[in-house]
Parts: C-alpha cells; sequence; structure tokens
C-alpha cells in the first residue's frame, strides 16, 4: 500500500507538546536538585538552570500565544525541534548517554510519531540520531565522587548502535499505530457522513409524505370552491381570467404533489413492520433495478421462521452495501438465503464472481481495502461501513470464499437482538 509521506492532519493540537514539556522540566529540575545530595554528583547547576528557564519560557509562550491549541504542522514540529534541542544540552551537561535518563530523548520522538507526517518523523529522528551520537562521543563527563568509571571503547560504541536503533524501531512502531488510528478515524468519519446524508435524504422523504398528505384537502376545496366560481361569473368578468388563472395553478400544485408523494417510498424508511426476507428483497430489488441483467434470488425454506421487524437505517444501508458490493463483482447471480431459528437469524450472500483475494480477506473490513482494480472511484469503504452498521444491530458478519467459487459473506443476529430492536422502535 502507498503511504503519502506527507499526509497529515489540517490543524495539530499543541496542548500535548505543552503537557510533555512541563512533565519534562519538573524531571529536570529534580534531578539538578537531587543529583548531589542523592547520587553525589556534581552538576553545573548553572547552564542547567538556564536550559529550564529557556523550556519554560518557550512553554508559556506556545500557551500565550496559541489559545486555540490547534496548529499547523510546521508549529508542532518546530516545538518538538527545540524539545529534542534542549534535552540534548541538558543531557550534554549531565554525562550524555551515560545518564541514565537519557532514554527520555525519546519522548518528543514518540509525540512526533503520533502527531506529525512521516517526513516530519523523519526529519525528527535524524535530528535525534545526530544528537545521541553527539552525545555519546562529546558530553561532559558526570563528575563522580571517587574514581571515575572507565567503560571499553566496544561497549560505548555497543551503546551508541543501541540507543541509534532504539530511536528509530520505536519512533516507527509508534508511527505505525497512530497511522492506523487515523485511517479509521477518517473512515469512521466517512461513515458518519454517509449516516447523517442518509438520515437527512429519509427525514425529507417523511415530510414530503406529510406535505402531501397534509396539503391535499386544502388544494381539493380551492379546486372546488375556484369550479363553482367559474359557474357563476360570466366570460366578459374581469376576474374570469383570474379565476382560470387559480384553477389552472392549482392543478399544477396538484400534479406536483401527486409526483412528490411517489418519491417518500424510495427515500422514507417504512414505519410499518415487514418480515425479515421482504426487506432483503425490497433492498435486493433496488440493485437489481440497476443491474437487470444480473439475476438476483432471495428466498428462504422456512420464511415464517423469520421475524418481523422495522427497516432501521443501520440494517438498510448495512445490507444494501453488502448486496451492492456482491452485485458489482457478480459475473450473472447473486444468491441471498435467510434462514431463522429460536436462537438466530442467519443470512448469507453468495455471488459467481473471483471471490476475495487472498490479501482483501486477511484485512477485509479495515478501511480503505478494496479488491477493485480501479481504486480511484472507489474508497474501500463500503465493507467497512457495512460492517460497523451491521454489527450495531447485534449481528456478527464472516466473510470467505465459496468452495465452488465466489464470495460468500455470511451474516448472524442473535434472534433476540432483532426482536428487540424491532419492540424498541
Amino acid at each position: 500500500m502507498a503511504v503519502d509521506i506527507k499526509a497529515r492532519a489540517p490543524n495539530i493540537p499543541l496542548t500535548p507538546v505543552i503537557f510533555l514539556r512541563w512533565i519534562a522540566l519538573v524531571t529536570q529540575l529534580l534531578v539538578i536538585m537531587g543529583a548531589d545530595a542523592f547520587a553525589s554528583i556534581q552538576l553545573p547547576s548553572a547552564p542547567l538552570l538556564m536550559l529550564v528557564v529557556a523550556s519554560a519560557i518557550v512553554n508559556i509562550y506556545g500557551m500565550v500565544a496559541y489559545k486555540s491549541r490547534l496548529v499547523p504542522e510546521e508549529t508542532v514540529r518546530r516545538h518538538l525541534i527545540f524539545d529534542t534541542l534542549q534535552f540534548t544540552a541538558f543531557l550534554y551537561f549531565t554525562g550524555g548517554t551515560d545518564n541514565p535518563f537519557s532514554l527520555l530523548l525519546l519522548a518528543p520522538l514518540a509525540m512526533a510519531a503520533s502527531l506529525l507526517s512521516l517526513y516530519n518523523l523523519c526529519l525528527l529522528i535524524i535530528l535525534a540520531i545526530t544528537c545521541v551520537s553527539f552525545m555519546t562521543f562529546a558530553a561532559h563527563p558526570l563528575l563522580w565522587n571517587g574514581d571515575q568509571p572507565e567503560l571499553p571503547p566496544q561497549y560505548i560504541h555497543a551503546k551508541w548502535a543501541a540507543l541509534m536503533i532504539t530511536v528509530i524501531v520505536i519512533s516507527f512502531i509508534i508511527w505505525r499505530i497512530a497511522m492506523e488510528g487515523r485511517k479509521s478515524n477518517r473512515a469512521l468519519s466517512k461513515t458518519h457522513e454517509v449516516l447523517e446524508e442518509k438520515r437527512r435524504a429519509s427525514a425529507l422523504g417523511a415530510l414530503a409524505a406529510a406535505a402531501v398528505h397534509e396539503l391535499g384537502s386544502p388544494l381539493a376545496t380551492i379546486a372546488i370552491i375556484a369550479h363553482d366560481l367559474e359557474k357563476e361569473i360570466l366570460p366578459d368578468d374581469p376576474i374570469a381570467e383570474d379565476i382560470a388563472l387559480l384553477k389552472s395553478e392549482t392543478e399544477k400544485c396538484k400534479k406536483i404533489l401527486a409526483e412528490i408523494g411517489q418519491n417518500p417510498a424510495k427515500t422514507a424508511l417504512s414505519i410499518e413492520r415487514e418480515r425479515m426476507d421482504k426487506i432483503v428483497s425490497a433492498i435486493a430489488a433496488e440493485y437489481y433495478m440497476h443491474n437487470p441483467e444480473l439475476k438476483i434470488a432471495v428466498s428462504s425454506i422456512v420464511p415464517e421462521n423469520l421475524p418481523v421487524i422495522f427497516r432501521s437505517s443501520n440494517l438498510e444501508f448495512g445490507l444494501g452495501n453488502i448486496i451492492g458490493n456482491a452485485t458489482s463483482f457478480a459475473r450473472s447471480r447473486v444468491d441471498i438465503v435467510i434462514e431463522g431459528s429460536a436462537e438466530v437469524i442467519e443470512l448469507t450472500v453468495r455471488d459467481d464472481g473471483q471471490g476475495f483475494a487472498p490479501q482483501t480477506l486477511k484485512a477485509i473490513g479495515q478501511p480503505y481495502i478494496s479488491g477493485r482494480a480501479d481504486m480511484r472511484n472507489h474508497m474501500g469503504l463500503g465493507i467497512f461501513i457495512a460492517l460497523h452498521l451491521l454489527e450495531a444491530t447485534g449481528a456478527a458478519v464472516f466473510f470467505a470464499n465459496h468452495h465452488e467459487g465466489g464470495a460468500l459473506i455470511r451474516i448472524i443476529w442473535p434472534r433476540s437482538a432483532l426482536e428487540a430492536n424491532a419492540n424498541d422502535s
């Protein structure tokens, strides 16, 4: 999968960076005050306190200058570069990599990995490696009481290599985890947008149906009155043309309402309960209209065993995505079988296409995964959205390839979950 090394969020919160810097400041102050008392190590207090004060000034500036705390990525990168350099300077005066606190240099990198793009993370990693190399071979030695410990060159080089490997590996692990989280968040946001669009369409359809019902009677009354007035006036009466226009406009309104009255059935969800196989058949029929050459068969051995439920948004749009995905990959046929028992309701969707590719089957259900050869017009969110919508109804969804060929999707509900949703509605 191609990775955009400069992909990033439009704005990034600065609060975590500011919070991290306060923690680092407190830690550094404790080191300065406690080194002599607890470890009998003399530290150059003057330059260390200057570094702490400089960090505090930058932190206070960040709190005052960026009150919204949502800043461009470049701003966060500059702050993390400052933190890396400040902590490197602090370590320089406290023994460099001999200081057991030197691992805290990973803190700015961990923040960069979770917030910044891969490009900016690589810049921070290069800076950190440079700082680690400098501290390993050129740091101010710690002033121990007694004889200064001497380490063999092999150990120093191994420590340098270990720190560099740790910086790189930990940074990329955190970046990878953060990238997956951001990808899922974008997919969920897209799911919410789709659901909100469907909800608006459903609400608009219901409103249109109500308008047709409410406006039908007044328009009929106006038409009757206009017809009676037309009979009572002479053709050359000054208001004859107005009455004729009134009749014409009334008829036009009735035609408009009649046309609107035909659409809510397609846009508004049914407010009456239906047996589940009839709901599935209605959903499948919409895809048959777009693919009349494709055979879509919905069957059940004992349909009387199926529950009578409401057509919820989650159920309709979730099944619609699954069935639509099957019709787009099928060669000539899609079979939908739905069966019910006292405990579960199981629906299977099978197409006669090529089935799921092995790499797709391993990652199916994750966002931005698609088996289509042409990805330009497909975001790979169809199954991801369907999975979340169906799971919201209590379903478990399983994906596989049929032994005779084609994709096979099994959707299983506890019967109690579907009947509880129907009762709640």
